[in-house]
């Protein structure tokens, strides 16, 4: 597979960091995260593989014990592991003085994170490869429509060939984002696809638009360790943010951070996403389920396009 190209030459020349965005769609780092910052984050998902018992007692690595079956999955989002939100863990690492340094060193500002799209996996060893290695391939936009931002996949642990990481197909960001979030494999081939052996303090980011995918993880015993979290672009349109007011099949109002009311359209292609009590993650609904779901008071965002929404879904972590 063809291996990324780093971009630490970049560092410092906002000029063509944003040249390299535009024409590759990515950026790679090697070895430019605070080891501080990464660490006490790292020591949460072990805490959490501990606490299940699943390493060996006292154990520092993110190595199964071979004892206690494994009933965790990717882990797509915060909700299922509910210690790591409740500790606030990917707001404490973005808060950290070396990772505000090394961010707003590259935005040229302090970052602003997407509050509603943070992902804390745990990607269990011995998964079958398949017949498609990028099964899993999808475009971030399609969640998020109307937004600007840039995804950073951190790995936690170091990711080889065989605990795999994160593919993605470097340019496929030019055709924009997709009618369908999962593409088949004739959309971009094999032959298309790159990835790295990536190391504790690297970071990838990547433009809404690019076609992505977790590869399974075959090691026999390793477990895969990674944050995923958003910032939006410098200049970039913001969501409405706020609890909701009220909602119909028809439209929504959001109290805004001014506390002004802001009334915004549904409509069939408003790309609804929430938490309906009967799975573990938020899953896209009509409008005319949403008013049943959505309940006044619920913190929530939409992108406002010209008075429609172009998206509804919970401002906080996972849905809550």
């Amino acid at each position: 597979m063809k291996q990324l190209n780093d971009a630490n030459h970049a560092l410092g020349d906002r000029s063509l960091l944003m040249s390299i965005l535009r024409e590759q769609g990515y950026w790679f780092f090697r070895n430019v995260l605070d080891p501080e910052a990464v660490g006490q984050l790292r020591n949460l998902y072990i805490t959490e593989l501990r606490d299940r018992d699943l390493l060996p007692p006292g154990a520092s690595e993110a190595v199964w014990n071979g004892l206690t079956p494994i009933e965790i999955d990717d882990g797509v989002t915060s909700s299922r592991y509910p210690r790591l939100r409740e500790a606030r863990a990917w707001e404490t690492f973005v808060e950290h003085p070396g990772i505000i340094r090394f961010f707003s060193e590259l935005t040229g500002e302090k970052p602003e994170w997407l509050t509603s799209s943070d992902y804390y996996r745990i990607v269990p060893p011995r998964q079958e490869r398949g017949e498609d290695a990028f099964s899993l391939r999808h475009q971030d936009g399609k969640g998020l429509p109307g937004l600007d931002f840039v995804t950073c996949w951190i790995p936690l642990e170091n990711v080889d060939a065989d605990v795999g990481g994160l593919a993605i197909v470097p340019g496929s960001h030019r055709n924009g984002v997709v009618a369908e979030r999962w593409h088949d494999r004739d959309f971009a081939p094999p032959e298309a696809w790159a990835r790295a052996d990536y190391r504790v303090g690297d970071v990838l980011m990547f433009v809404g638009s690019m076609l992505h995918s977790g590869m399974r993880n075959r090691s026999a015993n390793r477990f895969r360790l990674s944050l995923d979290i958003r910032f939006y672009l410098p200049g970039s349109r913001r969501p409405v943010t706020g609890p909701l007011v009220s909602i119909t099949t028809d439209d929504v109002v959001i109290r805004n951070e001014a506390g002004e009311d802001v009334t915004l359209r549904l409509v069939d292609d408003t790309f609804i996403l929430a938490m309906d009590g009967q799975n573990e993650i938020p899953r896209p609904l009509h409008r005319s389920e949403a008013l049943y779901v959505l309940s006044p008071g619920k913190m929530v965002m939409a992108v406002n396009d010209d008075g429609v929404a172009l998206n509804l879904r919970p401002a906080n972590s996972a849905g809550y």
